[in-house]
């Protein structure tokens, strides 16, 4: 059951913009890549969505936008949906206890959320297809990829939240009236 301040209508809505953002990381990302780094635009979304709505939801925007990745990819079905449900949970930790929208909370949840969903992602291929070298293909360009994802979460964010209705619940204070 979805909690209460979820936006049904938003919730809908993220279907086939999960979709679209799929099919640009997909088709336009490589294109995109800074030194042999792609974007992973759905990765980005789910944490931002997550920092802006809510753990619940992004882990929701997480499962949704992992299916289409491995639908298009041609993957094992639920591998990014589970990688980005991991990432999507662990930026939802503490969420009501910092103020979200400071630069080192979104720098340190696009670094946290990388790791996570290439940890995940790596280790549970490597799970599937019984092979030990999970650790040396999800290091690979890591710190690179870390980096691209900090450099465009910190663009992204700003955006969304022009976009997007925030969750109701308050945002803390930086601890002085006024």
């Amino acid at each position: 059951m979805l909690h209460a301040h979820t936006n049904m209508a938003l919730m809908g809505l993220m279907i086939p913009v999960l979709a679209l953002v799929a099919i640009v990381q997909a088709v336009i990302g490589p294109h995109l890549a800074l030194l042999q780094v792609k974007p992973n635009l759905v990765l980005l979304l789910v944490l931002a969505w997550t920092l802006i709505r809510g753990r619940r939801e992004g882990m929701l925007v997480g499962f949704l936008g992992g299916v289409w990745l491995d639908l298009l990819s041609m993957s094992t079905l639920g591998l990014s949906s589970l990688a980005l449900v991991a990432a999507s949970f662990l930026a939802g930790l503490g969420r009501h206890q910092v103020l979200t929208t400071h630069i080192l909370v979104l720098a340190w949840t696009a670094v946290v959320g990388t790791l996570v969903f290439s940890a995940v992602f790596h280790l549970m291929l490597a799970l599937i297809q019984t092979t030990g070298v999970w650790l040396e293909e999800m290091g690979s360009g890591l710190w690179a990829q870390m980096i691209f994802q900090t450099g465009l979460m910190l663009l992204l964010v700003p955006f969304l939240r022009r976009l997007l209705p925030q969750d109701r619940i308050a945002q803390p204070s930086l601890g002085y009236a006024g």
